[in-house]
């Protein structure tokens, strides 16, 4: 009965979720998860937007769904998801939308493939749980706050040629947002693999 109800809620959630697309949104299972996504010709290749998918433990967004790539990341799809403990994205997304992932307070570790170019405003707000980051270097673009409130961060790993950027107004909310004892490191590019640093 609990389990049903589960479902019940989660269903709900997704066609909630639906409602807010005009492109038509897709509830799909794989590997034993639900995924709800939407397909649009707005993207090239008709790529796959996630809409929302799991709020809780470990999770791993696909490279694919149906067959469809999954290039973007839907504004808040896991907005206040603070059961959600770890976060790995597919190398096929492109697009991690705003507030994302904002609230999730449980969220200990990320994971940033090397497709991945724009990051969107407060997409890890209040994440508090996170401690380290790694920004690709394909990244070009990433929204205002993007890590404010991620008062446990202690590490923040960004591409070296941002050195002459004013990274705290775009990580955090400016210089008095910045957790008192994160340090920034910069790294050289070809020293990196699958978006982490070589140590």
């Amino acid at each position: 009965m609990k389990q049903t109800k589960l479902w019940i809620g989660f269903l709900g959630i997704c066609l909630m979720a639906a409602a807010r697309h005009e492109a038509l949104a897709a509830i799909t299972i794989q590997d034993g998860i639900p995924w709800v996504y939407s397909v649009s010709n707005n993207f090239a290749g008709g790529g796959a937007t996630i809409l929302h998918g799991p709020g809780c433990g470990n999770v791993t967004i696909p490279s694919k769904l149906d067959g469809y790539p999954v290039t973007n990341i839907v504004d808040s799809a896991f907005y206040g998801c603070s059961g959600l403990t770890s976060v790995t994205i597919g190398n096929s997304v492109t697009s991690i939308g705003d507030h994302v992932f904002y609230g999730c307070s449980g969220l200990t570790s990320v994971t940033l493939p090397d497709s991945v170019k724009n990051i969107g405003i407060y997409a890890f707000g209040y994440c508090s749980g996170l401690t380290n980051v790694t920004i690709p270097d394909s990244v070009t673009s990433i929204g205002a706050g993007a890590f404010s409130g991620c008062s446990g961060l202690k590490t923040l790993y960004a591409p070296e040629s941002w050195k002459t950027k004013y990274v705290y107004g775009m990580f955090w909310s400016g210089y008095a947002d910045v957790p008192e004892d994160c340090e920034i490191i910069y790294y050289a590019p070809a020293r990196t693999r699958t978006g982490v640093p070589y140590t």
